[in-house]
């Protein structure tokens, strides 16, 4: 699979409203290779901004800046690159163009366009028609992650990036109501609980003809009092409130630990780069940003599925950035290794070994403190991914909610009649859909913003080893 640099960015996500010359602010409208603002924009055509391959018929990669107009294509971009005898486009053009529409992605831009929940993903509403045409923003940011799980994909905002001020203002926005309700139809709980909703209508519908029939054919109705469902619903709403608050809590967790290894590496690189002899800091500098990008790895080591043509299926490989970053035989130890979060600590405290002679001992007591909670957080990770919220605890909720809503068209149609049809919709789709969110981010790491967080990690190292008394050109 074609992708962008998984390494490093220009800027991440997180840093998208940073005043770096690098870092870009999040466009406000662009559409399909649409690349623009109402101010213009400023690319950077670079290996570690757009990715571009060294199978560009072998061209060396190219830096250049190139001031981009108000709603600018790809191909406008390319002949500005191609008159200034920056780079040698030739057939490459759809190549560029991909790598525009990643770099938009990786560096935090966003549609406005309001029609779609999922960053332009509104398509066919047949059965495959999500997966088979997925919008432009979808299918990039899959490139760029395929690790995050395509079921469960919302936004390409919220998923992908860390949120800003500019990300909070949209999701604060009082029109939000109007706006998720016009949407609903794009919404990725609705798609995943389709079929449950469609079967308790279908019994809902089945409820009212028969009954319709019955009246006149003199038969006994289909029906029961409301007092039931009314004594059970305050129990059922308690056992979904109480299971969705345990899987957000697993989901700010893992969010949590996410954010202790960002400041853990901090730690590290700060003091490596300022105690450590030369040689010694080029190491540590490595393996702090290797100890991120095969976390996450090992957070989604893959996904299997017995239809070999299922976009759900992925598996997250380490080893290109791996090999970006560490010398051959390294690479090939830590890629062989079963645990390989565990090895590159290990080895970090090798490395610390090594400098023994150069560090302070109050210093290094630090750092070994840092490491500790380096595994603390690769530990906690691997809890959250291996002990889910206790099985019975998912069945009995899930049974009991399928059982009350089954039940509950008999209660309707006394009541409501042909009413009960669209009722059973609604409410199907609300119990349902309360149960479908607490599934979701049950296991935090499928949709945490993991690779903008490595990256982030790695901008981090960048700028550290790039300050006066440190190697800016570590690598």
């Amino acid at each position: 699979m074609r992708r962008g640099n998984l390494l490093s960015s220009s800027c991440s996500s997180s840093l998208a409203a940073s005043t770096s010359p690098r870092c870009l602010p999040p466009l406000c409208n662009w559409r399909s290779h649409d690349v623009g603002s109402s101010s213009g924009i400023r690319l950077r055509v670079e290996k570690n901004t757009l990715g571009l391959k060294s199978n560009m018929r072998g061209q060396r990669y190219v830096a250049c800046e190139t001031a981009v107009g108000p709603r600018e294509s790809a191909e406008s971009l390319a002949s500005t690159v191609q008159a200034n005898n920056v780079l040698n486009l030739g057939d490459n053009l759809s190549a560029l163009r991909k790598d525009v529409e990643a770099a938009k992605i990786e560096l935090g831009y966003q549609s406005d366009d309001e029609d779609c929940e999922a960053g332009g993903c509104f398509t066919d509403w047949g059965e495959n028609g999500f997966w088979d045409n997925p919008s432009p923003v979808r299918a990039q940011l899959l490139e760029i992650d395929p690790g995050l799980n395509q079921s469960l994909i919302s936004s390409a905002t919220t998923v992908a990036q860390i949120f800003n001020q500019d990300l909070w203002e949209k999701h604060r926005k009082p029109e939000r109501y109007f706006t998720n309700l016009r949407t609903i139809l794009a919404s990725t709980v609705l798609r995943r609980i389709m079929k449950p909703i469609k079967w308790l209508t279908g019994i809902a519908l089945f409820t009212c003809a028969y009954n319709t029939a019955a009246q006149s054919m003199s038969w006994v109705q289909l029906g029961i009092t409301t007092l039931p469902h009314t004594l059970l619903g305050a129990a059922l709403s308690l056992l979904l409130v109480f299971r969705t608050n345990g899987c957000f809590a697993r989901f700010q967790e893992g969010r949590v630990l996410w954010g202790q290894l960002i400041r853990s590496s901090r730690d590290w690189i700060r003091l490596a780069a300022n105690y450590f002899p030369e040689a010694s800091k080029k190491k540590a500098a490595r393996y702090v940003q290797v100890l991120a990008f095969v976390l996450k790895s090992h957070l989604r080591s893959g996904r299997t599925r017995k239809d070999t043509k299922d976009r759900t299926a992925f598996r997250d490989d380490p080893s290109e950035v791996v090999r970006d970053l560490l010398p051959e035989a390294e690479a090939e130890l830590l890629l062989a290794a079963p645990n390989k979060p565990f090895f590159a600590v290990c080895r970090m405290t090798q490395i610390l070994k090594e400098a023994d002679h150069y560090v302070p001992h109050h210093v290094r007591h630090h750092l070994e403190h840092v490491l500790a909670d380096m595994l603390q957080v690769a530990g906690g990770c691997d809890r959250i991914l291996g002990t889910p919220v206790p099985l019975s605890y998912t069945r009995h909720t899930s049974r009991s909610l399928m059982l009350w809503l089954m039940t509950l068209p008999f209660a309707l149609w006394p009541q409501a009649g042909w009413l009960s049809v669209p009722a059973m919709m609604v409410i199907s789709f609300i119990f349902v859909g309360i149960d479908e969110i607490g599934v979701e981010i049950e296991e935090p790491f499928a949709i945490l913003p993991l690779l903008p967080l490595c990256r982030t990690i790695s901008n981090d190292v960048k700028m550290v080893m790039g300050m006066p008394g440190s190697i800016a050109a570590y690598k």
